[in-house]
Order: C-alpha cells, then structure tokens, then sequence
C-alpha cells in the first residue's frame, strides 16, 4: 500500500480543504513533515485512519471532538495505490444537534480505471478495507507509526518483559487462554456429536445386508413381469402406430383437396392481377417518351413567344441610346462657348475678395488683443492675491509641525519590547491551547469512562439474562430426561403388554380358523392343505373379546415408529441442551418405580382395557414432548442471542479500557508538556504573568499606535507643507508669464493698428464686401449649372449604352433557348414514333386506349402496389405448385389404401388398455425401487455414522492430549521466542547496512540483546555501551524490522511509514548521523516521513511537507509541498 492523494477538510485544525500530493512527497523515500507543536503534523495520519477505519488511528474516537470547532462537518478523500490497483475512501460527518456524530457519506471506490463504486455503507466499507488489508486498525497503526522512545525502550528492555511486549504487538494470547477455550469448547462439541450420532443409529432402525438382498429380490421379480407385459403391449404398438400414421395422412389429403379447391376459385382475381401488371410494365416503358414530347411542345411555344419579346425590346433601346449621344453632344459645346467668359470673371472678384478680406481680419486683430490685454491684467491681480494668501499658510504650516514633533519627541518608542511582549502573548496563546487539548482529553476520557460504565452495566445484565437462560435449560435438560424415562417405560409395557396377547395366542388361532372354514366351498381346494373334502366346517367363532385383543394387538404394533421417534427426540433435545450449557452429571434425579404388571394372568377383557388405556395416553404424551421441543429450541435460540450480546458487550468493554489507558496516558503526556511549557515561558518572560499578559501587550501597542498615528500626522503634514511650497513657486512662475502674455499683446494690437490705416489709405475705392461676395456667387452658380449639364448628358448616355447590352445579351440567351428547345421537341417526336412502330406499343394500344401522359399515368402503379401485386401473383403461383405437389405426394404414400374410423377406435382403445397395465407395473416396480434404493440409503448411512463414530472418537483423544499439551503459558512463550528471533535476524540485517558493517545485533541465552561489533573482531558487548548516536540507530533498525513483521500479518504491503522518534532532543552530530541513516534507506519500495519540529533536520530533507498553524482570526492549518 502506498498513498497518492489526501484531501482534509473540518478535521481538528484544518479547517479549510487542504490537499495534499504524496506521489510528489513519495519520490524520493525520505520527506519531512514540520511544524510547530499543534499545528496538525499528526492530524495526517488521523486524516488516513479516519477514511479508512472512520476512527481517529491514535485514539480510535468518533466523537463530534474531531470536527473543527468553527465547522459543521469533517470530509476527508484518501487515494492509495495496493499492487496495480488504485483505491479511494471518502468519508464525510457532521455535527448533529445533540453534538454526536453523524456519518453523511462513506464510500469505497476502484478507481484504476473509471470509478467504480465498491461499496457506499460504514459497515460494508470497513469490512472491506479490512478484508482487502488484512489489518485491523490497531494492526494498521503499529505499523504504519513508529512512536518516539518506545522501541529504544524494546532494545533495554529484559527478556521477560520483551516477550510480553511482543506478545501485545503480535496478538499471541490468542495462543494462550483463547486456544485453550477453544480446545475445550472443541472437545465439548466432538463429545455432543459422538452423543448424537449414538442416537441417530439407533434410530435408523433394520438396515442389514440381508434387508438389502430381499429389497433387490422384489425389485427383479417385478422388473421380469413388467418386461413380459411390455414385450405384449409392443406388437399392439406398431398395429397403432400405423393405423395412427394412416389416418394422419388421410386427414392431410383431405385438407390438401379442400386447399386446391380454395386457388381454383382465386384464379380469376389473379388473371386480373397478371394483367394489371403487365399494362403497369408497358405504361411504364410509354409514359416518359409520351411526357417528354408534350414538355417539349410546350416549352417551345413559352421560349418563341420570349424571343419575340426581346426583339421588340432591343429596337426601342437602340432609338433611346442615338436621342441621349445627340443631347451629350449639345450640352458640351454650350459650355465650350460660355465657361471661360465666367472664369475671368471670378479671377477679378477673387482678388477684391481677398484684400476686404485682409482688412477685416487686422481689424478683428485689434479688438481681440484689446480685450486679452484687459483679462491678462484682471488675472495678474488675482494671481498676486493668492501669492500673499499662500505665504501665509505656510509660515502656518511650518508652525504646525514643529508642535506635532515636540509631542512626538515626548513619548518614549520602545519597539524591541514591544517585539519582545508579542512574542510572549504568541506563546502563552500556545500554552492556553495546549491546556485545551488537555482539557479537551479529560473530557473524552470523562465520556469513555462513562460509556465504559454503561457497558459494564448492560454486560453484567447479559450474564445474568445468559445465567436465568441456562437455569432454564438445566430444567428443561431435566424435563427431556424424566420423560425420556417415561417413554421408555413405555415401550417396556408395550412389550409386556404384546407378549401377553401372543400367549394368548391360541383364541388367535381359532379365530383364523374359524374365518377359514367359513369361506370354504364344495369341490374347492382349502388354502391351508389344498384338499377338496371339506367333512367339518363348523367351528367356533371367537368370542368378541378374542377379537378386539386382535385389533388391538395390531394398534400396538403401529405405534411403535413413535415411541422410537419420541424417545430419539427427547434424547437428541438433551443433547443439544448439554452441548450449550453444563450440566452436573450428578445431580439426583427422582426417578418414579413403575409398579411391574403381569399382563399374561389379566383376562381377556381386562386385558383389552389395560390397552386402550395405554393407548389413549400416547397423543398427548407426543404433543407434550413436541412442546418440550418447541420450548428447548426457542430458548436454545435467546440463549445464543444472549452469547453474542454478552461477547459484543465484552469486545466494547475491552476497547473502552483500551480508550482509556490511552487517553489517560495522552492526558498526562499533554498535562506534562503543559506544566514543562509553562515553566519554561515563565522563566523566560520572568517580567510579565500569564493572566496580565494579554494587557500588557493591549497598552503597548495602544502606546505604540499613538505613536505610529503621531508620526503619520507629520508626515501628512510635511507632505502638504511641500505641497504649498510648491504651489506658491507655481503661483510666481504664472505671474511672470502673465506679465510677458501682456507685453506680447500689446505688440500684436499695435501691428494691426498701422496695417489697417495702411490698407484704408490704399483700398478706399474697393466695393464694400457684401456685393463682392454676391458676385461671387453668382459666377460661381453658372459655371455649376454648365458642369451639370454636361455630367447628366454623359450619364444618361452611359445608363442607355448598359441597358443596351443587357437588353441584347437577353435577346441572344432567349434566341439560344428558342432553338435548344425547337431541337428537343424534334427528338421527343423521334423517339415517340420510334415507339409506335414496336410491339410494346402495339400490345399497350390492345390492351388500353389512352392519347395523353396524364391517362397512361393512370396505368402506372406506385411501387409499394406494384410489390403487393407481384407479392399476391407469386403466393398464389406457389400456393398453387405446391398444394399440387403435396396432393400427388400423398396421393402416392398412402398407395391407395383406405381409411375406416371404427375400426381405428377399437385399435386404440385396445392398445391404451395394454399402456395401462404396463403404468401400473411400472409403479409397482418403482416402489420396490425406492424401498431397494431406502435400505440401501440406510445402509450407507450406517456405515457412514459407524465410520463417523470411529472418526470422533479419535478426534476425542486428540483434543484430550491437545488440552493437557497446551495447559499453561510455555506455548505462547515459545512463539513469542520465535518472533524474537525473526524479528533480531531482520534488525540485525538492517542494523549490518546502517552501520556500514560494523555492527550487528545478536540474542544471550537470556534473550537479551548484545551487539556484535565486527570492526573489534566481532566482539559481543551490551547495548548499553552504545553511544547515543548508535543508540538510535539500533532502535531504528528494530523499529524497521518490527513494523516489517507487523505487516506481514496484512494481505499486503504497507510500503510507507511515519517516524516520531524525539529528534529535538539529538545533538547536530548525531542528528547529522540519524539522517544520513534515514538517507541510506532503500527507497525504492519504502517512503519514511519524519515528523518533527527540528529546523536543523528540515533543512536537510530535500522533500518537505511543511504544516502552518491555524491563527487567531479563524484561518485553519496549512500545508506546502517543498521539493
């Protein structure tokens, strides 16, 4: 088994969905899982158990504990690899109203190709791990946790206390009490069969050879008589078998002419058919040619009316395209003769045009600069108002800041202590958390121990309901045997009571005799001595006593079945009863005397009454011992139930102890590294107290937020101070542009000044500008208007020149048309008149009249009626050919014999009465069979049980010698001693490789440990003149070799591991030593993860699961995959 994937989410501190990838973490053997203490490291592991076992693997718990505080549900997906196939669990759970938990999801799943869902119920699904494992979950966690100190504590520990411990990890005391609970219980049920077997023999009744041979002679004798009768009842059988195969044949001749009559009054219809047919063929073969001559004569018409269309089309298209090349011609010489008159004419009034235009433009100048002068000047005042504003919010400002440092200066910054009460507040909220968890321990030690007592309660209920089970079946053992005694008296009187009427034979006799002699007839031959003389048939009839003791006799000998029946019974009810509880064989019974009666010596009627008494006390003596039946069964059934329930209370019993040995010793680990984390903070942080240190580290940060909100305000302040600077040097640089703006303006008024009386001086002649520009226009329009003219004229020519060739390229496709369809219409009437002159159309004019398509289509059938047609034509053409041929058929095999019904019936009814005859010997054969086949069976059986018998006896002896051979604890002690050896072999294998050959690890006469160092010639030396380093290095070899043997007792491999092995505690050396072992470890079957807190050893690792803490604010753990 090696993991893939897992997925955690509400789990203890993982609040959110944490994946994690383990074929990355698995890559190269060795990874590190690190962490601060509670950050989750062993919540992993949990995490597996959980998905795959639905407990926690280090406490076995379920209870609502494990959910994270701040979630509703827990849900974890864990998917691992075992040989080629690949596995996912999935397990979700809630918290329920009365805080237990609550299974919502579990299922099992192949995943190695598509998902396949293998079972989706808690039960199935931990069957089914644990089947396809082959660990339960305390198996699974040995191996799968090498807990830290515990096998350094294996290598020191004493041979006696070794062997104990390895008989805890590999589950030997099933060698020791159990094997000898089940010797026992083995050799008490061998013993109750042997019982059973006794009675099951005497029950089987006569069952000798002899019975077999007498059965076989019954069986022979009515196999010969029934032979003789079938060898009769054969020649009748082939008398009838022919006669029946007569009248078969003349019953099919007879329906073979009623059939033939059928098609010869059909035949009309199929005439009529076959003809239909034949003008469908012929219509068919017609219709196209007829049809495409009438299409052609009709398209011919449409395309020659078309053709003449486009021809008159064409004349009037040529008449437009001559008036419109006339009218072009006009327009363009009018425009040659009047456009440069007007062109001279625009040139003159341009010109005026543009010197008004320069005028009005130095004017406008003028003014807009007289205004810009007056503006620049407005702003430039503004602007040196604002210059004197600024000033002063600045020497402000300047004031400002210098009072805000002095405050600043006034508070005293101490961040190193600040750092230093953070750092203690962090760890005493670590400290508060850690006693949670100690807390949170003693309470599911409170609960376990209390279910633990409600278990007790409920198993001590359970014996007490088991023990009133057993005191009843005790009294029922002894009701089974009283009237065991009973029936067996019983039967004793019964025998007396036969053997008086047998001495009483004689009045027997006589009324044998007497029946006799009465049957007897003249000339008869007597059935005792065969003679015909008959001188003395009066005898004396028996009296009616005589006979009732007859009657009787034989009522007596009927019940005897069930007194054997009752009596096995009631032996087998008290042996059943011995087998489930103990009985004490010496308890005194009180058995009754039955007063011995001299039935000879009773008379007759005496006698007859004596019987029927007896007789009348059997039915409800049987009923009663039914009832004894009935009774012992139904509490044999609450006894067995009562067994399981007091086994299920002592399972829960033996794992609540469990629990709470473990959770105990968690409690005390947890409260021990609590009182060790408070001792080392105290002395630490010997300034601050635990309870003041929350308000402690509140004013100092209340002191340090002042101070960080005093150093802000200047910082914003001194950025507003250089903002003002900055805006009261941008105020100074605006003014001077200002001022250079005005100078510019007053400029550019001045140029345009003198450019306007320069122009009034020269231009005083000129048109104002309103009629210039209306002289402009009008030149301009005309000139238009020739332009336009002449445009419209060519465009007019250009539309009528494409219409006339769209127009004649409409005449010449119309023209082409006409005379592909003149050729078409041509070879249409070609091959219609070659038609007319075939035989087809001389047979189609026969048989129809029609002179269009449209008419012949009428003859032409769709294809499905012309398939039913065709269909209907060959049915009754085969229907036809083969009623003839089965009529000529039988005509010819019954060879002109004929058939008479009387004398048929008296065949029959004379060969059903030979098949009669020859039933009843059947089942008289077949009960002689089956009483041949009971004895046999019987037989068998006898000598099965005689074997079986023989069987449980030596099975009696073997568990006698077993149970004195396993009494005692040496057995358990031999295989702990066993596993000791196999387990050193393999650490010292391991052990030989870590240390590069130096030592290896061998077992004293003692069974202690010594270690064998090679490098000093193989000298043997305690372990305990180990170094620390060597130290580890042995338990780890152990532990390997340990895990490796637990294993074995799965179906597969668990090919990985976790290692807690206390690595804070290693100095660097031997942590370097203690990786560098890890390191050498093959890896090519074998992932190790190393759980620790120890930097040194983290960055060592190269592969790395890194486990952030859950915070404050909510965030649960994290994780983070290093490579």
């Amino acid at each position: 088994m090696r993991p893939v994937y897992l997925s955690i989410r509400g789990l203890h501190s993982f609040r959110d969905a944490v994946e994690i990838d383990f074929d990355t973490l698995c890559s190269g053997g060795v990874f590190g899982i690190f962490g601060p203490t509670g950050s989750g490291k062993s919540t992993i592991l949990d995490a597996m158990t959980f998905a795959l076992y639905g407990k926690i693997g280090r406490s076995g718990a379920t209870g609502a504990s494990m959910i994270n505080q701040a979630e509703k549900e827990a849900m974890v997906v864990y998917t691992f690899r075992l040989g080629v196939r690949v596995y996912t669990a999935e397990r979700r759970v809630k918290r329920s109203k009365d805080d237990t938990l609550q299974t919502t999801r579990a299922r099992f799943l192949d995943v190695t190709d598509e998902a396949v869902v293998l079972t989706d119920k808690v039960g199935d699904m931990n069957a089914s791990i644990e089947q396809l494992l082959g660990l339960k979950l305390a198996d699974f966690t040995r191996a799968v946790v090498l807990p830290q100190n515990k096998f350094s504590e294996f290598l020191h520990l004493k041979g006696s206390d070794r062997r104990e411990m390895l008989q805890r990890l590999f589950n030997l005391h099933k060698y020791g009490d159990d094997l000898n609970h089940k010797i026992k219980e083995g050799l008490h049920h061998l013993q109750g069969e042997h019982r059973v077997i006794d009675g099951e023999l005497q029950g089987i009744g006569e069952a000798s050879e002899a019975a077999v041979n007498r059965a076989k002679k019954e069986v022979v004798e009515a196999e010969t008589t029934l032979k003789k009768e079938q060898e009769k009842i054969e020649k009748h059988k082939r008398q009838w078998e022919a006669a029946q195969q007569l009248k078969s044949l003349y019953e099919e001749l007879q329906d073979a002419h009623k059939e033939q009559q059928s098609l010869v009054e059909q035949k009309p219809l199929y005439e009529k058919r076959q003809k239909r047919l034949r003008v469908h063929a012929l219509s068919k073969e017609a219709k196209p040619l007829l049809f495409a001559l009438e299409e052609a004569s009709a398209d011919v018409s449409v395309k020659e009316n078309e053709y003449k269309k486009q021809e008159e089309s064409f004349s009037q298209i040529v008449k437009e395209l001559e008036s419109a090349k006339q009218q072009q011609q006009q327009d363009k010489e009018d425009r040659e003769k009047k456009e440069p008159e007007l062109l001279v004419r625009q040139a003159k009034i341009a010109d005026a045009a543009e010197q008004a235009k320069q005028y009005e433009v130095a004017r406008k100048t003028v003014k807009e600069e007289r205004e810009n002068e007056q503006q620049l000047n407005k702003t430039l005042k503004n602007l040196s108002k604002n210059k004197e504003a600024l000033s002063q919010r600045i020497t402000e400002q300047k004031e400002n800041i210098e009072q805000m440092q002095n405050d600043l200066n006034a508070y005293d910054d101490r961040d190193d202590e600040r750092k230093q009460v953070d750092e203690a507040f962090a760890q005493a909220k670590s400290l508060d958390a850690l006693f949670k968890s100690v807390e949170e321990v003693g309470e599911q030690l409170i609960q376990t121990k209390k279910k633990q007592t409600e278990i007790e309660t409920k198993a001590r209920q359970a014996i007490n309901g088991r023990q009133q089970i057993e005191e009843k079946l005790s009294i029922a053992y002894e009701y089974a045997l009283n009237w065991y005694t009973t029936f067996k008296d019983l039967e004793r009187q019964k025998a007396k009571m036969m053997d008086a009427v047998k001495l009483k034979g004689m009045h027997h006799t006589q009324a044998s005799v007497h029946q006799i002699a009465q049957n007897l007839e003249a000339g008869n031959p007597c059935p005792v001595c065969g003679s015909t003389s008959h001188p003395n048939t009066n005898t004396e009839r028996p009296s009616e006593a005589e006979e009732r003791l007859q009657t009787l006799y034989e009522n007596l000998n009927t019940e005897t079945p069930t007194l054997i029946s009752n009596t096995q019974l009631l032996e087998q009810i008290a042996s059943q009863v011995r087998t489930t509880v103990t009985i004490d064989e010496h308890r005194e019974r009180e058995v009754q005397q039955v007063e011995e009666t001299l039935y000879e010596q009773k008379s007759n009627e005496n006698l007859v009454a004596i019987i029927e008494q007896w007789l009348e006390q059997i039915p409800p003596k049987t009923n009663t011992v039914q009832k004894i039946k009935a009774r012992t069964e139904t509490l044999m059934k609450e006894h067995q139930e009562q067994l399981r329930v007091e086994q299920a209370h002592q399972a829960e019993l033996n794992y609540e102890q469990k629990t709470v040995e473990e959770l105990t010793k968690r409690r005390n680990e947890k409260h021990a590294e609590w009182e060790a984390e408070k001792y080392r903070w105290e002395k630490t942080y010997s300034d601050w107290s635990l309870t003041t240190i929350a308000k402690t580290r509140e004013h100092v940060h209340e002191q340090a937020s002042i101070i960080n909100r005093l150093r802000k305000n200047v910082q914003q302040e001194q950025q507003s101070l250089q903002k003002l600077e900055a805006d009261h040097k941008r105020l100074e640089e605006d003014m001077y542009k200002l001022e250079i703006d005005v100078l510019k303006s007053q400029h550019n008024r001045q140029q345009a000044e003198a450019q306007m009386t320069s122009f009034e001086k020269q231009h005083r002649h000129v048109v104002d500008v309103d009629n210039i520009e209306k002289a402009k226009a009008d030149v301009e329009e005309q000139i238009a208007r020739l332009k336009a003219k002449v445009k419209s004229s060519d465009e007019r020519v250009q539309a009528s020149t494409k219409h006339y060739e769209e127009v004649d390229a409409k005449r010449t496709t119309a023209r082409t048309r006409f005379e592909s369809a003149k050729e078409f219409q041509e070879k249409a009437d070609k091959d219609w008149r070659h038609y007319q002159q075939t035989k087809s159309f001389t047979t189609l004019i026969d048989l129809v009249q029609f002179d269009t398509a449209a008419q012949l289509s009428e003859w032409v059938l769709s294809d499905e009626e012309r398939l039913k047609n065709e269909e209907q034509k060959d049915d009754y053409e085969r229907k036809t050919t083969s009623v003839t041929a089965n009529v000529e058929r039988l005509e010819n095999r019954m060879e002109g014999k004929t058939f008479d019904e009387e004398a048929f019936a008296e065949l029959e009814r004379s060969y059903r009465e030979s098949e009669s005859r020859v039933e009843t010997l059947k089942e008289q054969r077949t009960t002689a069979r089956s009483r041949w086949e009971d004895v046999q069976e019987k037989h068998v059986r006898y000598a099965k049980l005689n074997k079986k018998k023989e069987h449980y006896e030596q099975q009696i002896s073997n568990y006698k010698e077993l149970e004195s051979v396993f009494r005692g604890k040496e057995f358990v002690d031999f295989l702990a001693e066993e596993q000791l050896i196999h387990v050193t072999k393999n650490a010292s294998e391991r052990l030989h490789d870590l240390t590069r050959g130096r030592y290896a690890l061998v077992l004293d006469s003692s069974g202690g440990f010594l270690i064998a160092d090679y490098f000093n010639g193989g000298e043997k030396r305690p372990t305990t003149s180990l170094s620390g380093g060597e130290t580890f290095l042995t338990s780890l070899a152990l532990a390997l070799s340990l895990s490796a043997s637990i294993q074995l007792t799965g179906e597969q491999n668990l090919e990985f591991f976790f290692l807690d092995e206390g690595f804070g505690t290693l100095d660097t050396e031997l942590l370097d030593t203690v990786v560098t072992a890890l390191e050498q470890l093959q890896t090519d079957h074998l992932a190790v993860g190393v759980i620790s807190h120890v930097p040194e050893l983290q960055e060592r690792l190269q592969t790395r699961l890194l486990v952030t803490p859950a915070t404050a604010e909510g965030t649960g753990s994290r994780v983070t995959v290093q490579s």
